[in-house]
């Protein structure tokens, strides 16, 4: 008697691959997500909304023109801490608006590095315009957060 080897019917086939490829995606997406939380802390959310406005605000009150190295970066180094607290907070709908926001914040930190390679007078439009960009983040987190703020 031979023994015939069994061998999946073509469907079975597609049934196998399909559920592979199903568990593959699943896995990958279970991996780390640098994404923000699903489970939103809304008293967490608005209080580093409010912190991240303000360390913005100090921040575009820089003049640049005078500002010294070390001040520019206390204040860069506020707006990161603030955002990273906003991301951390913030629900996972705001994935979009959380990436654009910490690329804002890093844009403007290595415009920072530049400036401190020399002088911040010969940066003052990279790093004025990377300010601009993550002020328009931040406001956008910060609208976006809003109706779950008191």
């Amino acid at each position: 008697m031979l023994l015939s080897t069994s061998r999946p019917s073509p469907s079975r086939r597609t049934v196998l691959s399909a559920s592979v490829a199903l568990a593959a995606a699943l896995l990958v997406s279970a991996c780390g997500s640098s994404a923000p939380s699903t489970s939103m802390d809304p008293a967490a959310a608005c209080a580093a909304s409010e912190d991240l406005k303000t360390s913005v605000e100090s921040l575009d009150a820089v003049d640049l023109s005078t500002a010294g190295v070390d001040d520019l970066k206390t204040q860069i180094d506020a707006v990161a801490s603030a955002t990273g607290a906003v991301i951390e907070s913030a629900p996972g709908d705001l994935g979009q608006q959380a990436e654009d926001l910490e690329g804002a914040v890093n844009d403007l930190e290595a415009a920072y590095e530049e400036a401190a390679a020399g002088t911040i007078s010969d940066s003052v439009e990279a790093i004025d315009g990377a300010i601009a960009i993550v002020k328009t983040h931040a406001a956008a987190m910060e609208t976006a957060l809003a109706p779950s703020c008191p």
